[in-house]
């Protein structure tokens, strides 16, 4: 896989027929008040072996996950959210990069691309990594804040390097999928440091932050999303979203590529997380949706 160093982050529904489910909405079906869009989405999910397990998994994990913030009240949750809204991007609705970035200008006077911007000043890069290779450094940046949208770490995120899989060996590359349509692609924030390891294998780069980016037919799915506590600051998760949103743009075009056919982001419930996880999904545009799929 070719690397890809970014510097600065600028550049100068229809419903389904009858195979197809709305998510979110309980046995005992409610109507939605709110005016939010109904989105129809392929996963695919007879496609490969592993694309049925991810698209059960997913959907359970991911987005209908137990939320002791989120209570079901009659559809409607403690805070005022809905559990059952997803947050989304629809690329389609911008016809390239640039025309994101210029939308997102719009939002908090560009408050995200100013944020992006300052991991990009401190020399920060970012790239697709081999996730094996990289234990020690996912172990530390989960390690690195006791509380995160104002609640503990969850148990999940506080193994240790041993029970993540140990220290690497030896140097690993991501290798392309076997499925072009399912599969999983570890993006990160690196800072260069020379004589800098893992275990006993030099890598000369940290890693400050990692996306786990998961390809389910014309949708992605932002699943596992993390910075390192002391490198917030330099705005390195707005600078991870904005590379990726231009690899989107660049490849998605391309016949074959991983990328080929991506239509939708999907980051977990739209009403989600505190107020700054919100103020995140604002700023760069994701919008709240109920979603079609078909199964």
């Amino acid at each position: 896989m070719e690397e890809l160093n970014h510097a600065m982050v600028e550049d100068s529904g229809s419903i389904p027929g009858p195979r197809s489910r709305e998510l979110f909405l309980s046995k005992e079906r409610y109507t939605c008040d709110e005016d939010y869009p109904l989105i129809s989405v392929d996963f695919e999910p007879n496609c490969c072996s592993m694309a049925r397990k991810h698209f059960e998994g997913c959907i359970q994990h991911y987005i209908r996950r137990n939320d002791p913030d989120m209570k079901r009240l009659d559809g409607k949750t403690t805070n005022g959210g809905r559990y059952d809204i997803a947050a989304y991007l629809d690329l389609n609705r911008w016809p390239s990069y640039q025309d994101y970035v210029h939308a997102c200008k719009k939002k908090h006077k560009g408050s995200a691309l100013r944020h992006a911007n300052k991991a990009a000043r401190e020399g920060f890069h970012a790239n697709i990594f081999s996730w094996p290779m990289h234990i020690p450094d996912v172990v530390e940046i989960n390690h690195s804040k006791e509380i995160r949208c104002g609640r503990p770490m969850k148990e999940g995120y506080l193994r240790s390097v041993e029970e993540m899989g140990g220290y690497p060996e030896k140097k690993t590359f991501y290798q392309n999928p076997s499925c072009r349509l399912h599969h999983v692609v570890p993006w990160g924030v690196f800072k260069v440091e020379k004589g800098y390891k893992q275990g006993k294998i030099q890598t000369d780069e940290k890693l400050l932050a990692y996306i786990k980016f998961l390809r389910l037919g014309e949708m992605v799915l932002y699943t596992l999303i993390l910075g390192h506590g002391d490198y917030l600051k330099y705005g390195i998760m707005y600078f991870l979203h904005f590379t990726i949103m231009r690899w989107l743009y660049l490849t998605k075009e391309q016949k074959g590529y991983l990328t080929n056919g991506i239509r939708y982001i999907m980051y977990a419930q739209y009403f989600s997380g505190n107020q700054g996880l919100r103020q995140w999904k604002h700023k760069t545009l994701f919008e709240p949706a109920r979603l079609i799929v078909y199964d």
